[in-house]
């Protein structure tokens, strides 16, 4: 058992337990998510993973500290973090660079199976004519991971724009209820 985690989300600890995951369901969506613990958008997109997983139980979520396993981090051309990367099998279905908790959850929602039911008790978003409501487009941000530079993982500057959406969320916490806004309200995406 690991306590705090969600049963499909896994520290990569070594190629060979990265290797030993992937290959126990080839068919499997899998997220992998490159960090390091001294870059602070990846402490935010940390916390944004793990609510993804619990959202998306059947997906495979790997947490790959990027310095410490550098040869999967290398094997991806993973130079910046946070880098996350979707797969089905050997097959590359996303790429995200940077922290950019919208496009990333967007591309799981269009890889992924149905995520898990709401919880007991959560409240659901729709207009009062009962239909679903739209999330806002603006100010969402690109998030291209501006933190890059060649041979070296790099943290982001003080002038890197941010990635999250307007206005910025204090918390990451508030991030999730936006989060948790997108998954009741995107397209495709109402609650049962």
């Amino acid at each position: 058992m690991r306590p705090g985690l969600p049963l499909n989300l896994y520290e990569v600890k070594s190629p060979d337990d990265f290797r030993t995951l992937l290959a126990e369901d080839l068919a499997r969506v899998a997220l992998l998510s490159f960090w390091t613990p001294w870059a602070a958008p990846c402490e935010q997109m940390n916390e944004v993973v793990r609510a993804l997983a619990l959202k998306y139980p059947r997906v495979l979520v790997l947490s790959i500290e990027a310095e410490a396993q550098e040869d999967i981090a290398a094997s991806f051309d993973v130079d910046a973090v946070p880098t996350f990367i979707l797969l089905r099998g050997n097959s590359l279905l996303a790429r995200i660079p940077g922290a950019d908790a919208l496009t990333l959850t967007r591309a799981l929602a269009a890889h992924a199976p149905a995520p898990a039911p709401a919880a007991p008790g959560s409240v659901s978003r729709v207009s009062s004519s009962g239909s679903e409501t739209a999330p806002s487009e603006s100010g969402s941000g690109s998030g291209s991971g501006a933190w890059s530079s060649p041979g070296a993982l790099s943290s982001p500057s003080a002038s890197s724009a941010s990635t999250w959406s307007s206005p910025e969320p204090s918390s990451p916490s508030e991030l999730l209820d936006e989060l948790d806004a997108l998954w009741c309200t995107g397209p495709g995406m109402g609650v049962p």
